[in-house]
């Protein structure tokens, strides 16, 4: 039903989006170097040819100035009148468009956390984002790149690995544990 609303509106969405004016708010990102003990990034997946060929829109449009503020434009069907856009801005400490490989994201964000992880610091990617929007799909490549490394004998020297994988679906918290490591059910 909504695929529909929006194919019907398509042409009026895009004439929206060409005629939005993004904030200019000092809240908006400076152009400051991140925190180096946690980097907020985000992936853009293109439209599957299905989406390109049934004709719709796209909904994120990632800025030139400031670097690393994407606007997201979503189709609002009201009570009375013509469908109107509402906008939001986001702020992240990069950006990878669509046409990005899974090895820049690898190199940029991953790598480092790999020697820092095998000398015992914890390295964690979060991925977040609704279904369909290419979690699984960036991590499990991002998941064979770190097995590559750690076990390519470049780190040097001999460890135990342990990962811990845990996937969120709605209310609940699916994972497996290291050997040895699950956590002990207490009773209050």
């Amino acid at each position: 039903m909504m695929d529909r609303f929006i194919l019907e509106n398509a042409e009026r969405y895009k004439t929206l989006v060409q005629r939005f004016i993004p904030k200019t708010s000092s809240s908006l990102k400076a152009e400051v170097a991140p925190a180096s003990d946690m980097l907020v990034t985000t992936r853009l997946r293109p439209l599957l040819p299905e989406e390109a060929e049934a004709g719709l829109p796209q909904a994120l449009f990632p800025r030139a100035r400031p670097p690393g503020v994407i606007d997201v434009h979503e189709l609002r069907q009201p009570v009375r009148g013509l469908p109107l856009i509402k906008s939001y801005d986001y702020e992240v400490d990069r950006i990878f468009k669509t046409d990005c490989k899974t090895e820049e994201i690898y190199d940029d964000v991953v790598k480092p956390l790999v020697p820092w992880a095998y000398d015992g610091g914890i390295g964690t990617l979060f991925a977040y984002g609704q279904t369909g929007s290419g979690k699984t799909y960036t991590v499990s490549h991002l998941e064979r790149l770190v097995a590559e490394e750690l076990f390519s004998g470049r780190l040097g020297g001999k460890r135990d690995i342990y990962m811990t994988i845990v996937e969120l679906f709605g209310n609940a918290a699916l994972g497996e544990y290291p050997p040895g490591t699950k956590p002990k059910e207490s009773v209050s």
